[in-house]
């Protein structure tokens, strides 16, 4: 058996990510704070395609607002307070 060797970078890529969701939601709102968790995440993979990736952000965008704002009706703030 063969282990491939470990690469560490892809992994701190999306632990930053995951953090700054965590960070830029408040100020920035859902929907710019899904979209840098998206494109940080997948530019960690080593095929990143933009156009996959802004299209997979606008899913996720929708989907989150409709459950958790709408559906579930959490106080989440779409877009950022200025």
């Amino acid at each position: 058996v063969v282990i491939s060797p470990f690469n560490i970078l892809p992994l701190v890529i999306i632990t930053t990510a995951v953090c700054l969701f965590g960070l830029l939601i408040e100020p920035l709102g859902l929907v710019v704070s899904i979209a840098v968790l998206t494109g940080l995440s997948a530019w960690a993979g080593p095929q990143f395609r933009l156009l996959e990736t802004v299209a997979l952000a606008a899913v996720l965008i929708a989907f989150s607002i409709g459950v958790f704002v709408y559906a579930l009706g959490l106080p989440l703030a779409i877009w950022p307070s200025l």
